[in-house]
């Protein structure tokens, strides 16, 4: 468990919360959510400058992202949805490869996941 949720999981024993009990159902989607938004996050954050869908692949890799090792295609399909909803743009260069880059709209969620993260620590 990430230190955060510990760090919530303490918060929740000594407040109002104490008795409250979650299903796991309930707790996996609570982490599904997080694990979208946080990868999500990544991606914005690793687009402020142009890269390739196989650039960003390794640099996900290299910071422990592991959702698309072995399934490279949901990359593109997270990467077409977030052009679709114009959080990013991309080009074709000469060589016919495929670059992408955040937008405002898309730098503007991402402020907007940073913010809610900072508070949730």
């Amino acid at each position: 468990m990430n230190k955060g949720l510990q760090n919530l999981k303490q918060a929740l024993k000594k407040s109002a919360f104490k008795d409250l009990n979650f299903t796991e159902k309930h707790k996996a989607d609570i982490h599904r959510e997080l694990r979208k938004e946080s990868v999500v996050e990544s991606i914005l954050q690793l687009l402020s400058q142009e890269r390739t869908g196989m650039d960003l692949l390794s640099v996900l890799r290299a910071r422990g992202v592991t959702k698309f090792e072995n399934h490279e295609g949901f990359l593109y399909t997270t990467l077409h949805k977030l052009e679709q909803q114009q959080y990013i743009r991309s080009r074709w260069d000469e060589q016919e490869q495929k670059y992408y880059q955040i937008e405002e709209k898309g730098r503007k969620l991402l402020h907007k996941i940073e913010e809610k993260n900072h508070h949730q620590q």
